[in-house]
């Protein structure tokens, strides 16, 4: 069954503006390290007059990341383009399979040394021989994706951020306990610091893998590490954080 070029189209565009906003959460994650993680930071700037606008950066930043996290994850809104939705597309087949056909186009067979053309059986095999391996590549790429997805879905830290995110975030909820209202105590999410990134970091494998079946495109993850820790040491050095 063909796939419609459009549906395609929105599809390949849709996986382009969730590593956009994958790229927005991981600058955000990397400026709100130090406020975490960094103990001189927070002796320096988290008590006495300056703490309550480290407290108010902080929790901004924080909240940024948790709406970002639940947007890029599992936000099943048909607008979003989450990984959710856009796996809910890779379900059907035939968007595979057209997909598929797309990425496994060989490139032609340089010749190198001789004017002469090459003979159409050798550049036949080698054209199928280079396909079968870039369907190979794609399998593996879907197999892959696949399967990370059904761990992160499952992931009960996530559930807990998304919660966070709906319950506090959005919709400010309160909860009727022992007689009076209350927001939701965040510590019964159990949740850490360190969770926030450890997710951001198996996300990231997603997103790279939504970027191969979908788009073709592969994506220069140490090469944006590198950026990111930069851009946030130089600005936390202002004030003596370390970062890292």
């Amino acid at each position: 069954m063909n796939v419609p070029t459009e549906q395609l189209a929105k599809l390949r565009a849709r996986a382009e503006r969730l590593l956009d906003l994958f790229l927005s959460l991981r600058g955000k994650v990397a400026v709100l390290h130090p406020l975490a993680f960094d103990g001189d930071l927070s002796r320096r700037v988290g008590s006495g007059p300056r703490a309550q606008a480290f407290l108010i950066l902080r929790n901004a930043l924080l909240e940024a990341c948790v709406q970002n996290l639940v947007k890029v994850t599992i936000d099943t809104d048909v607008r979003v383009p989450s990984i959710a939705n856009i796996m809910s597309s890779l379900a059907s087949g035939s968007i595979r399979s057209s997909l598929e056909a797309a990425y496994c186009v060989p490139p032609i067979p340089v010749r190198v040394g001789s004017n002469e053309p090459m003979p159409r059986e050798i550049e036949d095999r080698l054209l199928a021989r280079e396909t079968a391996s870039l369907r190979r590549q794609f399998a593996d790429a879907w197999t892959d994706l696949s399967e990370r997805w059904q761990r992160i879905e499952a992931d009960g830290r996530l559930g807990a951020f998304k919660t966070w995110r709906d319950k506090v975030i959005a919709h400010s909820e309160l909860q009727h306990k022992a007689g009076t209202y209350a927001p939701l105590d965040l510590a019964e999410l159990g949740l850490k610091w360190g969770d926030l990134e450890a997710l951001v970091t198996e996300i990231e494998q997603l997103v790279s893998g939504v970027g191969i079946v979908v788009r073709g495109a592969a994506f220069a993850w140490q090469d944006l590490d590198a950026q990111l820790l930069k851009a946030s040491t130089e600005f936390w050095s202002l004030i003596g954080a370390r970062t890292v």
